[in-house]
């Protein structure tokens, strides 16, 4: 008789954008995680329109999503701020990935999310974490990787054929996730868990270093 997956019986809620929280989920669903995916009613996650296509969406979108649910929620509006807290009542990890201070000012911070489910695990996967001068920046797979040095690594003139700080973030962020639900297990409370994508080539310059 074949055990239970891991994660069985567990919640997510994954109102992140793009491939870093795609792997996060897609790490979480594998161990037996429900996934109910949120996305904005008007565009919807980007990855669904990202080529290459397949039956019109997305193969990339179908690849790390199937397997999950979707509902459309305007998190701006006060009823979809309002809709998100009461599915968050019910749930034991939100995925979330916009800089830092946005869901503050939808009134779905950190802090007003605990006070309702103080066992709620919340993941942030912003680009330079929530302090320091460069917390409001934007940055994209390529500025992470030169950043840290990892481009410096590389033949003259070459760069990632591959997104190396959006899956390594992705897969460190898994981790973490997992370590925060072991600690909850055991204090009964949840933790916000920041994995900025910055991190994401630190691991690969170890070596180098």
């Amino acid at each position: 008789m074949n055990a239970p997956l891991p994660l069985a019986g567990t919640l997510v809620l994954d109102v992140s954008r793009m491939l870093p929280g795609a792997v996060l989920v897609r790490s979480l669903v594998d161990l037996g995680a429900r996934v109910v995916k949120v996305e904005d009613p008007h565009a919807g996650d980007p990855m669904r329109v990202t080529p290459p296509m397949a039956g019109g969406t997305g193969a990339g979108f179908l690849a790390f999503f199937r397997g999950t649910e979707s509902v459309a929620v305007d998190l701006k509006s006060q009823a979809g701020s309002a809709a998100l807290r009461k599915m968050a009542r019910h749930a034991d990890v939100l995925v979330e990935s916009f800089r830092p201070g946005t869901l503050e000012r939808w009134d779905l911070g950190y802090d007003r999310l605990a006070a309702q489910s103080p066992g709620l695990v919340v993941v942030s996967l912003s680009s330079f974490g929530s302090e320091g001068n460069d917390a409001s920046r934007i940055g994209h797979d390529l500025n992470f990787t030169a950043v840290t040095g990892f481009l410096s690594e590389l033949p003259e003139g070459d760069l990632p054929r591959v997104q190396v700080a959006d899956v390594a973030t992705g897969l460190l962020a898994a981790s973490s996730t997992l370590a925060a639900l072991l600690l909850r297990h055991r204090t009964g409370r949840g933790v916000h868990v920041e994995q900025p994508l910055v991190t994401g080539p630190l691991p690969f310059l170890a070596w180098a270093f």
